[in-house]
This record gives structure tokens, sequence and C-alpha cells, in this order.
């Protein structure tokens, strides 16, 4: 018999799940472009941030302008970007 892996989707990824060097804590919310998760850093505990994921990675382009956009941009109000990635 065949063992399949499950697809993990950005929308609804379980808690504890890695992604990168960051484990999701729980999700924050889901919205038009992609969804947004409270995650702690593997490597640094304690070191909790959010990380956003597209939903259609077909999107690539706009979310590097968007990540441009918000990198250049320091305001109390504006998050910053700790890093960015496929």
């Amino acid at each position: 018999m065949y063992e399949t892996t499950p697809v993990l989707r950005p929308e609804s990824l379980p808690t504890g799940t890695e992604v990168g060097h960051w484990r999701i804590v729980d999700r924050l919310g889901v919205g038009g472009y992609g969804a947004a998760y409270r995650v702690e850093d593997i490597h640094h505990p304690g070191v909790v941030l959010a990380l956003k994921l597209a939903l259609r990675p077909g999107d690539a382009r706009a979310g590097r302008e968007v990540v441009l956009l918000m990198d250049k941009a320091v305001h109390p109000n504006v998050v910053r970007i700790h890093g960015h990635g496929r």
C-alpha cells in the first residue's frame, strides 16, 4: 500500500506545524490574500511573531511588491518585516 502525505493548505495549518524555522502557535485570521499565524522561532524559543502565507502562490509578484513597500515604511503602525521567502 502507498502512504499518502496530507496536503497542507496555507489557510488551515494545524498548531505545531513547522514552516521554515517557525512553529505555528495559532491562526490569527484568513483574508482574501492570505492567512496569518502567530508563530514561534524554533531556534529562539520565546520569540513570537506573525507569519503571513499567500493563499495563491501564483501571486508571488504582488507579494514581493508588498514586502518591498512595507520594508521601506518606518512607522509605529506598520509591521516590521523580519524575512520573506517562498
